[in-house]
């Protein structure tokens, strides 16, 4: 119906009389169907006339319609598609790398400072995020932790893939972070349009390529999106650590995680203590998400041992992977 010849989104009320029905317990069930189709991204819900929503097409969607439907229509196909979810843990060990820059690198050139890219998405096509105010909470953290001096962020909105290469390019960052819509093994990115942004999945693969494309990789790697835990361990052959979200996570998580963790990195704690903190910090604002954040690594390092900030110019790396 929503999918159909009709332009503008269709109320409930609209869909049943499409469909021929009429009865509260079949509403009932429309409603609860395109509300579960909304959440996951697959039509867009918005406010109509009193309390009532229009529920209509989402540009994404329509581009693939025909591929959707066969997946509908298919279950063997179906039932082959890798799932975006994965029993949440507090710590994975993943499976060493056995090519690729992060097992080849040795040790990190010594640093002055550590240099964090900060890539914000997202979409008007997409529920819209606060990332914005995800960043200002981090800077405001970073900014009274010990060694703030030492921690320089450089935020790049509206990111797309060419914005992630530029940001390699310019500050060799050890840490690269995204914060925005993803899913299906994929980052939701910006296109570059102003009027009614449709955005651009950047899949992990592509990911881990564009990581490996530089002569200084990051060390760690952070999606503070939804759904990022499913096929992250493939993103271990570009850098060393990354912390993912094994389902979908509210504004107020992801912020509440990015701003202790942040908080313990410019302290001068470990990897693993500051991702403990971010963690911590959830469990105490008793947020139902908690347990979504997950550490991965390789089985020969020790993320209890990276340290990001020093006192001294040059951050050590422990033995475990020297």
């Amino acid at each position: 119906m929503i999918y159909g010849r009709v332009r503008r989104p269709q109320t409930v009320e609209q869909i049943c009389t499409a469909i021929g029905s009429s009865s509260g317990t079949d509403k009932q069930q429309v409603r609860n169907h395109v509300n579960y189709l909304a959440k996951n991204h697959l039509v867009t819900k918005e406010k109509a006339a009193g309390n009532t929503y229009g529920y209509g097409k989402m540009d994404f969607v329509s581009a693939n319609k025909a591929r959707l439907f066969r997946l509908a229509s298919s279950p063997s196909e179906r039932n082959a598609l890798p799932t975006r979810r994965r029993p949440a843990s507090a710590l994975i060990a993943a499976t060493a790398p056995t090519r690729g820059r992060a097992s080849a690198m040795g040790r990190p050139r010594p640093r002055a400072s550590l240099d964090i890219l900060y890539l914000t998405a997202s979409p008007a096509s997409q529920e819209a995020l606060r990332a914005d105010a995800e960043v200002r909470a981090v800077q405001n953290e970073v900014r009274g932790a010990k060694f703030r001096d030492r921690v320089r962020i450089a935020v790049s909105p509206a990111a797309d893939a060419g914005s992630l290469m530029q940001g390699l390019n310019d500050h060799r960052p050890q840490v690269v972070h995204f914060s925005g819509h993803a899913g299906g093994q994929a980052l939701w990115m910006d296109d570059g349009r102003v009027d009614r942004s449709v955005g651009s999945a950047l899949k992990f693969d592509v990911l881990a390529e564009i990581l490996n494309a530089t002569d200084e990789p990051p060390v760690l790697l952070v999606l503070n999106a939804c759904d990022t835990l499913n096929g992250a361990t493939a993103l271990l052959s570009a850098v060393r650590c990354v912390v993912a979200m094994s389902d979908s996570v509210t504004d107020l998580g992801a912020t509440v995680f990015a701003t202790k963790f942040y908080g313990g990195i410019g302290a001068g704690q470990s990897v693993l203590s500051a991702f403990n903190q971010g963690r911590a910090a959830m469990k105490a604002a008793t947020l139902a998400d908690a347990d979504l954040p997950t550490l991965l690594y390789g089985d020969d390092l020790d993320p209890s041992m990276i340290v990001l900030v020093k006192q001294r110019r040059s951050w050590k790396v422990g033995s475990s992977y020297e």
